[in-house]
């Protein structure tokens, strides 16, 4: 997204997602997913970020009354803005990891006492406006249990219970039946990092929904899901500190979290017995780490039983008829292991002139029913994810 980025995944958002969201008004009824605000008296206090008893307020109000006789009734209002009691957009500046915020800014070039000058929810000023999809964990008005971690499977089978396309640059709204406006003891659910890996190979622009991180966590806090590490900044930069109206946030209409912030390019898939601050950065093997920009390699590392692959590669035969003749299609081969002993029987590479080529093939309606129908009868468990060259030896 550059170096100067300040809008990570909202990039996504271009003219054809917000046509796409107005071709979706039927009858303009308008539905806030604003929460109701019930501020607290200001003389109770504020209370501390992160204590272990109860959330802090989420607004303090003072009448500004004192018994005379007024010309006008006014009020001030304390706003805690990171609270989960309001719904608020998070700055790309929230989060720093190794003394960086998204795109790889120093912290104290970012933020400083007198002001935001990078990274504030100021960009976000203009309004958000895209295609949301809906993703209901909990049908029928029911609630995800406290201990349950979403994954990329309940994505899968939530998006196709929506039956709707989901396309780059749409927004996804994530219910999970759940008020996390609750002491900050106390368990809840949330994503997963498949999840988090759904959402960016989906090309999600926006996340918000009603769970987010989970509690306890499910990672180290440093980095929890949807926190991407942030690339090292270029040599050389520095900009000057500037005030900002609303700071690292900003009032809007949609509780969302870092997903907002998230680069694509900053994407990576390890597994769990590596540590964890290796799980979301990429190796500098080249003096320029792969962009995501132009071609893109789709690999998908197949585990499966050993009596399955023969069905499974004629399956994959079968849903290569769809996405061939697709439009930004490069190849594609699927590799089976020579020897039994080998962790990973099946690999699966294509490559394609776009991610957002893939995304479209993958959601063609022949395509979906094919690979629906063989995943409910299967058990193989899919490692994916897009790559683009970080070596080369000719």
């Amino acid at each position: 997204m550059g170096d100067t980025d300040q809008l990570g995944t909202l990039n996504l958002i271009d003219a054809a997602a917000r046509a796409r969201a107005a071709a979706e008004v039927r009858d303009a009824r308008h539905v806030s997913l604003a929460r109701p605000v019930d501020p607290i008296a200001l003389t109770t206090g504020l209370g501390p970020v992160g204590s272990p008893a109860t959330m802090p307020a989420g607004v303090l109000q003072a009448v500004n009354f004192n018994g005379a006789q007024p010309l006008a009734m006014t009020d001030t209002l304390v706003v805690n803005t990171h609270n989960a009691a309001l719904t608020h957009l998070d700055a790309v500046a929230h989060i720093p990891v190794d003394g960086l915020v998204y795109p790889g800014v120093p912290v104290q070039d970012a933020v400083t006492p007198t002001g935001v000058a990078h990274g504030s929810a100021d960009c976000f000023g203009a309004g958000v406006i895209t295609r949301g999809v809906l993703l209901d964990l909990a049908p029928d008005g029911g609630s995800l249990a406290a201990d349950r971690r979403v994954g990329a499977t309940d994505l899968d089978a939530a998006l196709q219970r929506a039956d709707t396309p989901l396309h780059p640059g749409d927004a996804v709204a994530l219910r999970g039946g759940w008020d996390t406006n609750q002491p900050l003891g106390q368990p809840v659910p949330g994503l997963d990092l498949s999840a988090v890996k759904w959402l960016d190979q989906h090309g999600v622009s926006v996340y918000l929904g009603d769970i987010g991180d989970s509690r306890p966590p499910g990672v180290p806090a440093a980095h929890a899901p949807g926190r991407p590490r942030p690339a090292r900044p270029s040599a050389g930069r520095r900009g000057r500190p500037r005030r900002t109206r609303r700071g690292l946030r900003g009032p809007g209409p949609l509780q969302l979290h870092a997903r907002a912030g998230a680069a694509p390019h900053h994407r990576d898939h390890r597994t769990a017995r590596q540590p964890y601050r290796r799980l979301l950065r990429k190796e500098r093997v080249m003096d320029t780490p792969p962009s995501g920009e132009g071609p893109v390699t789709f690999i998908n590392i197949i585990d499966i039983a050993e009596d399955e692959i023969d069905t499974f590669v004629s399956r994959w035969k079968e849903r290569s008829r769809f996405t061939t003749p697709a439009e930004g299609f490069i190849s594609a081969e699927l590799f089976r292991a020579l020897d039994t002993d080998t962790r990973f029987k099946v690999v699966n590479i294509t490559k394609w002139e776009s991610r957002a080529h893939f995304q479209a093939a993958i959601q063609a309606p022949d395509f979906r029913a094919e690979l629906d129908g063989y995943e409910q009868s299967s058990t193989w468990t899919p490692h994916r994810g897009f790559y683009g060259t970080a070596a080369k030896f000719d």
